[in-house]
């Protein structure tokens, strides 16, 4: 959604265009300017804001316009800002998620479990269903981190993707080492995702 944003600034509605000659670049924050965008052969240089309502002026092919001010802001951010938080691609659910305390499976059109999900676990019909819509309190770059333990999801399609889960802050983090990602999560997303032993307790983390 984020990179779909970007894509768009060709796209946004222009209130004023003006001929701003190259000595006047400085006063509308052009020169230099404070982010650039380039979309192919096409350079948007982004400056200050007008300052009456809050428009941005964006210089491109020589000619100032004053747009909405609805991109600047992501692209004074991190590398990261721009990965997607959820954890599985959108369309994807596991058929078989296993975990050194459990696994589930489905089989025949019924999903089972082993063991049987203590009081306070999820069934194992929900947990498929969290997976495909889990998206993370934020997301980062680096696995460096040990300890914990793995979790390996089997899709019908016929591949695996696998985490490892660890705990940072109190927090459960996902770590798909493949693509040298983290996903932070909240402690009761992380029990409907099966990555809790018990009602309440995180699998404890060796240091």
């Amino acid at each position: 959604r984020r990179i779909r944003d970007l894509l768009a600034v060709p796209t946004l509605p222009v209130s004023a265009r003006l001929g701003v000659g190259g000595d006047e670049l400085p006063r509308f924050g052009l020169d230099p300017p404070l982010a650039v965008l380039r979309l192919d052969d096409d350079t948007f240089e982004f400056g200050t804001t007008d300052g009456l309502d809050e428009r941005r002026y964006v210089r491109h092919r020589r000619q100032v316009y004053l747009v909405p001010d609805s991109v600047y802001p992501q692209l004074t951010q991190a590398a990261d800002f721009f990965i997607d938080p959820r954890l599985l691609k959108e369309g994807l659910r596991p058929e078989r998620i296993s975990a050194p305390h459990r696994a589930v499976w489905l089989e025949d059109g019924t999903w089972h479990s082993e063991p049987l999900p203590a009081a306070g676990e999820p069934r194992a019909d929900s947990i498929a269903s969290a997976w495909e819509s889990a998206q993370a309190l934020s997301v980062g770059i680096g696995t460096d981190t040990g300890g914990g333990y793995r979790i390996t999801l089997m899709f019908a399609q016929g591949f695996t993707i696998e985490f490892d889960v660890v705990e940072q802050d109190g927090n459960p983090v996902l770590l798909r080492r493949d693509l040298n990602l983290r996903y932070r999560l909240d402690p009761e997303q992380a029990a409907s995702l099966m990555l809790m032993q018990g009602a309440n307790a995180v699998v404890p983390v060796a240091e």
